[in-house]
C-alpha cells in the first residue's frame, strides 16, 4: 500500500479480495490418505473419515457462481488495477541514515564487532546502497518503490544499533595457554596420569574444555561470563599448594609376590624350558649386605630361570602378583637376562621399591649358558685365585656370581660344582635351579 495512493490501492484491494473469495468458494481439498506402510490409530482413522465426509458435504453444497457475477468481479479487478497511482519514493531520510551509520561504524575493522552483528549490518548496508543506486523515476514515471526505501531505512538503522563490540579474550587465552602446558605434561585423561587425583584432574579437564569450546563471537555484554570461565580455568590448572584445584595423589603402595612353587630345571642345550622362578634372601642373609655398584641395596636373589631369556615379559614370570607398579629388568653385558641381571620393582613414579639379582646356577659369566667356561671360573673361585673372590670381596660387586657357582647347593664351592658345570656343558646333566644339584 505504501507504494500507491491510498484510495486507489484500497479499491484495488477490495476487488482483488472479491476474486479470491469467489475462487475459494469453489475449491475444496480432501485430506491426503495415509502412507501404505503406516497403520493409523483409531483416533487418527476416525479423524480422517470425518474430514472426508466434510469434504464431500462441502462439494455437494457449494454455490454456483453466475456468469454475470464472475464477469463483474474480473472487470472490477482489471479496472481498479489499471487505476492504481504509484507514489514517488523519497530517499532523503535514507540518505541521512546511511551517512550517519557509515560515519559512526568502524567499517575498516570488522574484528571490532561480533561476527553476527557485523554481518547483519553489512547486509543491510549493501541493500541500502542498492536502493540508493536505483533511479527514483524512469521515463517520467515512479520507478523506485517507497516500500523498498522504508525497508532499507528500517534494516540499516536497526542493524547499526545492534552492532556489538567483541568481548576481550586476552585473559581467557592466557588461561588456556597455561592449561595446555599442564596437558602437555600430564596428558588429556584423568585416569592416564597419577600425579593428581582423578577427580581434581577431571575438574581441570572440564574447565579447559569449556574454555576451549567457548564461542569466539560473544560481545562485550558477555565479558563477565568470559572472565569467569577464564578464572575457573586458571584455578583448576594450579596445584593445591598454589591455591588451585589440582590435588596431588597419594601414591598407591606397590603390591608384588613371587611365584614359589614348581621349581624349574635348567637345560643347557635344549632351550625349551619350563620353569617358574622363585626368590630368596638366603644367600644375601649369609654374606651380609649386597649392593649394586651405585650403592642400591639388593633385597635378594631370584633363582629358577632357564637359558636364553631375552625379554622382560619372560622375566615378569617370576611374579604371581604385581599391582600399582611395573618391573625394570637389565640384561647382562653379554645380552640375555642371566646371572647378574638387575630386576627392580618400580612404583608409579618410576622409583625402585625393591631390587633383586638373577642367579642362574652354573652360569657364572652371565651369558645364560653353562659350559666349560663357567667350569673354569668355578675352579678359580674354589681355589681362591686372585680376582675370583666373588663371595667375600664387596668391591667386586659379584656376590651373585659367586653363589651361581654353588651348583649343588651345599653352601660351598668345590670340585663337585666344577664337575657339574662340565657335565651340563656336554649335555650329560641338568641343574635343578631352585633346589640345587645336577641330575
Amino acid at each position: 500500500m505504501r507504494d500507491y495512493v491510498p484510495h486507489t490501492y484500497n479499491r484495488y484491494r477490495g476487488a482483488r479480495d472479491r476474486v479470491h473469495d469467489l475462487i475459494n468458494s469453489q475449491n475444496f481439498f480432501v485430506p491426503a490418505p495415509f502412507e501404505d506402510d503406516y497403520v493409523p490409530s483409531d483416533e487418527e482413522n476416525a479423524a480422517y473419515q470425518e474430514a472426508v465426509l466434510a469434504y464431500q458435504e462441502a462439494v455437494a453444497n457449494k454455490g454456483v457462481i453466475g456468469s454475470i457475477e464472475e464477469t463483474y468481479a474480473i472487470h472490477m479487478l482489471n479496472l481498479t488495477g489499471g487505476r492504481l497511482i504509484r507514489l514517488q519514493a523519497d530517499t532523503s531520510k535514507l540518505q541521512q541514515v546511511y551517512a550517519m551509520c557509515v560515519t559512526n561504524a568502524d567499517l575498516e575493522d570488522a574484528a571490532s564487532y561480533t561476527e553476527e552483528s557485523y554481518t547483519n549490518y553489512m547486509n543491510a548496508k549493501t541493500f541500502t546502497e542498492k536502493v540508493l543506486a536505483t533511479d527514483i523515476l524512469k521515463n517520467g514515471e515512479p520507478n523506485l518503490r517507497p516500500s523498498m526505501v522504508n525497508a532499507a531505512t528500517t534494516e540499516l538503522m536497526h542493524s547499526w544499533k545492534k552492532l556489538e563490540t567483541c568481548a576481550n579474550y586476552q585473559k581467557l587465552d592466557a588461561a588456556i595457554t597455561a592449561a595446555e602446558l599442564v596437558l602437555l605434561t600430564y596428558g588429556d585423561t584423568a585416569n592416564g596420569q597419577t600425579t593428581y587425583t582423578e577427580e581434581s584432574y577431571q575438574a581441570f579437564l572440564d574447565a579447559y574444555n569449556e574454555a576451549k569450546n567457548l564461542s569466539r563471537d560473544l560481545g562485550s555484554g558477555d565479558q563477565d561470563y568470559i572472565d569467569e570461565v577464564a578464572t575457573t580455568l586458571e584455578k583448576a590448572a594450579k596445584t593445591e599448594a598454589q591455591g588451585g584445584g589440582l590435588i596431588e595423589a597419594t601414591a598407591k603402595e606397590v603390591v608384588y609376590e613371587f611365584v614359589t612353587s614348581d621349581p624349574g630345571v635348567f637345560f643347557d642345550q635344549d632351550y625349551t624350558v619350563s620353569y617358574i622362578p622363585t626368590a630368596t634372601t638366603e644367600y644375601a642373609d649369609m654374606i651380609g649386605d649386597v649392593t649394586l655398584p651405585d650403592g642400591t641395596p639388593v633385597d635378594g636373589f631370584i633363582f629358577g630361570f632357564g637359558a636364553n631369556i631375552y625379554t622382560e615379559d619372560e622375566v615378569a614370570q617370576v611374579f604371581s602378583t604385581l599391582e600399582n607398579g611395573s618391573i625394570y629388568a637389565e640384561p647382562t653385558e653379554l645380552g640375555p637376562y642371566a646371572t647378574g641381571s638387575v630386576v627392580q620393582i618400580l612404583n608409579a613414579d618410576g622409583e625402585a621399591v625393591a631390587t633383586y639379582l638373577i642367579c642362574i646356577r652354573g652360569d657364572i659369566n652371565g651369558d645364560g649358558m653353562v659350559n666349560d667356561t663357567d667350569a673354569g671360573i668355578i675352579q678359580g673361585v674354589a681355589n681362591w685365585v686372585d680376582g675370583y673372590n666373588y663371595l667375600y670381596d664387596p668391591s667386586l660387586n659379584m656376590q651373585v656370581n659367586g653363589w651361581a657357582c654353588d651348583i649343588n647347593l651345599d653352601y660351598g664351592i668345590d670340585d663337585g660344582d666344577v664337575g657339574g658345570a662340565l657335565l651340563v656343558g656336554i649335555s650329560s646333566a641338568t641343574i635343578d635351579q631352585v633346589n640345587g644339584d645336577y641330575l
